[in-house]
């Protein structure tokens, strides 16, 4: 029962915590603390190397090309996307990849 209990913790301090009908259930259960996220890279508001950048968007996002129609003379419009998910605690290092991004 001690192992269902950490899981419970573990499981109530991430996303939507725990269903209602777990807390009513196990009324005493208590979130674990997250640990604070020391990246180095947003340590020093750079990104050295661009193969890490190359490796985090494979694991965390994607690039997508699309096209529609468009009143140009060549009827075409492309329109590029760069996507990478992360929770909003990592946003300096989001901010970190936009400005290597930004930088020629």
């Amino acid at each position: 029962m001690v192992g269902l209990r950490n899981i419970l913790s573990i499981k109530a301090s991430i996303n939507n915590g725990l269903s209602k009908e777990l807390i009513e259930s196990f009324p005493d259960i208590k979130p674990v603390l997250r640990p604070l996220v020391d990246n180095e890279y947003a340590a020093s508001s750079s990104i050295p190397d661009p193969n890490w950048l190359a490796g985090f968007t494979d694991g965390e996002g994607c690039f997508s090309v699309s096209m529609c129609k468009s009143r140009t003379k060549i009827g075409l419009a492309v329109s590029l996307r760069f996507i990478l998910g992360q929770h909003s605690r990592d946003s300096l290092i989001l901010t970190c990849i936009k400005n290597k991004l930004a930088t020629p």
